[in-house]
């Protein structure tokens, strides 16, 4: 983080919502070829997320009127490698990322001219089918937010100003399905006479060894529910067209 007030996704929102994947493990699955199609050999995780990312991921035409910002190579892979993602790890009974075959990729940063609002989506894969089932039944449970609650609140806490709350709870648009999840954090301080609410939130969605999840943020407001809606049935509807990569 940057100072309380001026902080962005990538440092803050994104980074959290990585941190928090990380509470269980991320996505794997062998998808059954249709038939009379020509099986081809199952990818490894970095392969898989080579192919799908560019395919799935949010693009500068999916956000008209929203100024796109590349993310810093190897931002996923840090995050899942981090102490905070280990930590959280361990608390889920999970195994860490960074033990697992574990690839991401980010779209672009994409932030409003006005400012204040800011969206990112990443593609995700692992090995197993096992694991991604394990990751999205944390991702929908109870345990991810307690362990938020014991392992990133508090470290999020000591950074912001006296008397700043930072809550964590389930998340829900329309269109979500048993295969989709979401999760916010909202923070509220006050610095002089301003008071402040930030709120990110992630919303995401399986399919076969391969996870994609948004990440928005807003400051001092929520981002609109149809919106995010939009978003999710985008790239969500993209991972499905797409599930003969998963083979």
């Amino acid at each position: 983080m940057n100072t309380p007030l001026r902080r962005t996704s990538v440092q803050r929102g994104t980074a959290v919502v990585l941190a928090m994947a990380a509470t269980t493990v991320v996505p794997a699955f062998w998808s059954a070829a249709p038939a009379g199609a020509i099986a081809r050999p199952a990818l490894s995780s970095t392969a898989l997320v080579d192919e799908l990312a560019p395919l799935v991921n949010l693009r500068p035409s999916d956000m008209p009127a929203w100024q796109a910002h590349a993310v810093p190579a190897g931002a996923v892979s840090q995050q899942a490698a981090s102490e905070s993602a280990s930590a959280l790890a361990d608390c889920a009974g999970a195994v860490p990322l960074a033990k697992l075959h574990f690839a991401a990729k980010m779209s672009d940063l994409f932030s409003r001219a006005s400012g204040g609002e800011y969206v990112a989506s990443l593609v995700a894969a692992l090995g197993t089918p096992a694991q991604m089932t394990s990751i999205l039944h944390a991702e929908q449970g109870k345990m991810l937010l307690q362990c938020l609650d014991k392992v990133i609140v508090p470290k999020m806490t000591r950074t912001l100003p006296a008397g700043a709350k930072v809550s964590v709870s389930h998340a829900y648009v329309p269109g979500m399905t048993a295969q989709s999840y979401g999760y916010r954090v909202r923070f509220e301080m006050t610095q002089g006479t301003a008071h402040v609410q930030i709120e990110d939130e992630v919303l995401g969605s399986v399919a076969g060894r391969a996870e994609v999840l948004l990440t928005f943020e807003a400051l001092s407001g929520s981002v609109p529910t149809a919106f995010e809606a939009r978003l999710l049935r985008t790239v969500t509807g993209r991972l499905e067209a797409h599930k003969a990569l998963l083979g």
